[in-house]
């Protein structure tokens, strides 16, 4: 539903640093991502001559006709970014902060990589994790008192059941590298002290 779409972009890409689509820039009439992102953007589209080059090159090493229906896969909103495709070669493409991906997952897995290094990131948040052999409750009195010390620290307990018995992940994470680092040492000398880890 073009409008649908259209009505989407326009609110998300307004409100959001980045917007995400997957799908719907493939050869077929139902693929209208593509003239939707420009329609709200308000930008014209095309066939976009380094879409094309990619395309043809190809479809001729495959043996394959380059066929209308394939070459809508070419068509991309003026100005936009190509997004590059290592897996069948059609492009998604960026334009403002809308991210256009393929939507076959491992197709949109190499254009998010492709695209993530363009984009725009703050502070790093650095993770942590200490491995228990132990039921979440073993250790949730001391890991609620040591989250209290360090509020400025996140800090989450994931467990999990295997055939070799209760496991228990506490994750922490802070911007601060030194705030987080001291935060896993204490915790850890407190396990130990305690006789969970």
């Amino acid at each position: 539903d073009e409008a649908a779409i259209v009505e989407a972009i326009n609110a998300l890409h307004a409100s959001y640093t980045y917007l995400f689509t997957t799908g719907g820039i493939g050869p077929t009439h139902d693929d209208i991502t593509a003239d939707s992102v420009a329609k709200a953007l308000g930008v014209p589209i095309g066939i976009d001559e380094r879409a094309l080059a990619l395309l043809t090159a190809y479809f001729s090493k495959r043996g394959v006709e380059a066929t209308p229906a394939r070459l809508r896969m070419a068509r991309v909103p003026r100005g936009a970014m190509l997004i590059r495709n290592a897996i069948s070669v059609a492009p998604g493409f960026m334009i403002a902060n809308v991210i256009v991906l393929a939507g076959v997952p491992d197709v949109m897995q190499v254009m998010l990589d492709d695209v993530t290094p363009n984009l725009m990131t703050g502070t790093k948040l650095q993770t942590s994790t200490i491995m228990l052999a132990r039921a979440e409750g073993d250790v949730a009195d001391l890991f609620a008192e040591h989250q209290e010390m360090y509020p400025d620290v996140a800090m989450g307990s994931y467990p999990s059941f295997t055939t070799a018995g209760v496991k228990t992940q506490l994750v922490l994470r802070s911007v601060d590298s030194a705030r987080l680092e001291t935060a896993v040492e204490t915790l850890t000398v407190k396990l130990k002290v305690n006789r969970l880890l």
